[in-house]
């Protein structure tokens, strides 16, 4: 906002000057320049002074002169005929000329009467207490435009941060996953067609994502009439009386029954996390405790060593089977990539904890690293059953990470791996 208010001031007070200064220039009344007024000023002064000087001679003519430059606040200077300190050519103007004007804005002019043996310059006298003055109305003028111009700034940036700030909220609640969230189209609210266009916006957005929802359940809620059809048919086949060379076979379905079956939990699990509401059922809870008694389960299921680095109890506001579904789908990811150790270590900070899971297998790139929390995303384009999977694990842990108000990010562990890095406040007000 400050940026915005000095760029909006800048522009503002540079087109005042720019409007003032177009006006000084601009002749609004045709007629004699400035300069031209001025010479016939005292081309008028001069012919009285003539006058005088017929009458009285040169000495009561100069003193009339000065008794007239003091009421006016003008200098005046002597200068012999031939003073060197006089402008070039000067002479020679004074005789095409009466008067000769160097400048109308300080009233700097030359001229000669009378006998004509002096020449007389004339300037207005800066330093006198009238002009000094007038200097100073002038700044305080000028001051009071700037302050005003100032604070009508400040009060239009201020109102119009208020509309943007309603608006900057309704965006993050949309950004967030309410999807119902509308920027008000009232005047006092308006931001230009800026408030229309996002609704419409959200509105196409909306309807994608309720649609693209409502098909994932309904897909999702369909395989498993066929899935159980399928399992039936199967144990039945076994019930039956199959061949030995027919046993491989049915082995094979039956695996691909399970993981399918499992895919389909994941993804009804994943659709069940994006629901806007699903309440945490959060109680405080030692995480230390709840790592060791999942990995002494985990430990059966691979040969790979996992290893709890850290003895600091530490409790935590979560929902004990939400972040259990989340560490445990980070370290079957991990053992199932790593190639002899999976490590978990946990640090007390002031209101957050930091959980790391790291493993000794390959590295993620960093281009990589946001893009594996995407669904479906696996970066092994292999589909065989070693590395397995279905893209939906870390989905579901970075979502779950999300609605408890944490983080999750990747970066390179000691051990030559990835690292995964999970930070979860302590107090679920936090």
């Amino acid at each position: 906002m400050k940026r915005l208010f000095l760029a909006s001031y800048g522009i503002i007070i540079l087109t005042f000057f720019i409007v003032f200064i177009g006006l000084e220039q601009l002749d609004l009344y045709p007629g004699l320049s400035d300069e031209e007024e001025q010479r016939q000023e005292i081309i008028s002064n001069l012919i009285v002074l003539e006058e005088i000087y017929e009458i009285k001679g040169q000495a009561r003519a100069e003193a009339l002169l000065h008794e007239w430059l003091d009421a006016s606040y003008i200098k005046l200077e002597k200068f012999a005929i031939d003073d060197p300190r006089l402008p070039p050519n000067l002479q020679q103007e004074l005789q095409q000329d009466i008067a000769v004007v160097e400048s109308p804005d300080t009233f700097a002019s030359y001229f000669m009467f009378g006998d004509r043996q002096f020449v007389y310059r004339i300037e207005v006298d800066m330093l006198s207490e009238i002009w000094v003055e007038e200097q100073t109305e002038i700044m305080v003028f000028f001051a009071e435009i700037f302050i005003a111009l100032a604070a009508i700034t400040i009060i239009l940036l201020y109102l119009l941060s208020l509309r943007l700030k309603r608006f900057e909220n309704t965006c993050i609640a949309f950004a967030e996953g309410d999807f119902e969230a509308r920027a008000s189209i009232k005047s006092p609210h308006k931001i230009g067609k800026l408030n229309v266009t996002f609704n419409q916006m959200a509105e196409k957005i909306s309807g994608l994502i309720t649609s693209n929802r409502s098909l994932t359940n309904a897909v999702a809620h369909e395989f498993r009439t066929p899935i159980f059809r399928v399992q039936c048919n199967l144990d039945m086949l076994d019930d039956s009386g199959v061949r030995p060379e027919q046993m491989p076979y049915l082995e094979g379905i039956q695996e691909d029954l399970d993981e399918l079956n499992t895919m389909v939990e994941e993804l009804l699990h994943f659709s069940k996390l994006k629901r806007l509401d699903k309440q945490l059922d959060v109680i405080k809870t030692p995480i230390l405790h709840l790592i060791e008694k999942q990995l002494a389960h985990l430990q059966f299921e691979t040969d790979i060593k996992l290893q709890l680095t850290s003895t600091q109890e530490v409790e935590c506001d979560i929902e004990v089977r939400g972040i259990q579904r989340a560490l445990g789908n980070i370290i079957r990811n991990g053992y199932k990539y790593a190639k002899s150790t999976v490590q978990i270590s946990i640090s007390d900070h002031s209101k957050f904890v930091l959980i790391q899971i790291e493993n000794d297998g390959p590295a993620i790139d960093e281009v990589d690293r946001e893009r594996v929390f995407d669904p479906f995303t696996r970066l092994d384009k292999s589909r065989d059953r070693q590395s397995g999977g279905h893209g939906l694990g870390l989905a579901i842990t970075k979502q779950i990470v999300k609605q408890h108000g944490g983080d999750i990010k990747i970066t390179d562990s000691h051990l030559g791996g990835p690292s995964f890095n999970i930070s979860l406040p302590k107090s679920a007000t936090d």
